[in-house]
């Protein structure tokens, strides 16, 4: 197994002010500071979509064929950065189901949809994901249970697919028994999270 397959890229999706970045931000903290947690769990980058934007993706406006070429260049460099052994949380609106496609394609991410109440407008197009991986709804939950319920599917995610990740998992409840919050398995649902087993 290499480094390039320990760790999935972690794509959070969802409307303008959803909280991705903020989510990022505290998954980013939060492994950095749990005292048992593995070194590899350390190594995390985050392609924010503003930063992105200033950097990567300078001279492409809102138009939905300059969003799809950002979207596409950041899941190249998504990409890239896994393969060097990142867990690599993207941070990008990704707002046309069809470019996700085309992501899925190119970086296989899991999609975390970030969803909160501010509807899709002409400037601010939106579809959302019909099957992400995991949906937290922020206009249900507080900023703290959105960050631990987040980092605990991961933990669950990657140790499921990994037994060295698994193995490297520290003695807790993270990765086994439930989640904080109920769970439901449709992704239709009034729970303030849903995700895949």
């Amino acid at each position: 197994m290499t480094m390039a397959t320990l760790f999935p890229i972690i794509w959070l999706t969802g409307n303008m002010g959803a909280g991705k970045t903020t989510l990022a931000r505290g998954l980013q903290e939060h492994f950095g500071h749990v005292d048992d947690m593995h070194p590899l769990f350390r190594r995390i980058l985050i392609l924010d979509g503003d930063e992105m934007r200033a950097s990567i993706s300078t001279e492409e406006t809102l138009s939905p064929a300059d969003r799809r070429r950002h979207n596409l260049r950041v899941a190249r460099l998504a990409s890239v950065l896994r393969a060097q052994g990142f867990l690599v949380l993207v941070a990008v609106i990704a707002p046309f189901a069809s470019v996700r496609d085309e992501i899925d394609a190119i970086c296989h991410p899991v999609w975390i949809y970030v969803k909160r109440g501010s509807p899709a407008t002409a400037d601010k197009p939106y579809e959302p994901p019909v099957h992400p991986h995991c949906t937290i709804d922020n206009d249900m939950l507080s900023i703290k249970d959105a960050r631990e319920v987040a980092a605990q599917f991961l933990l669950r995610y990657c140790a499921s697919r990994s037994p060295i990740v698994a193995n490297v998992l520290p003695n807790s409840s993270a990765a086994s028994g439930p989640l904080p919050v109920t769970i439901k398995p449709s992704t239709v649902t009034s729970s303030p999270v849903t995700c895949a087993s």
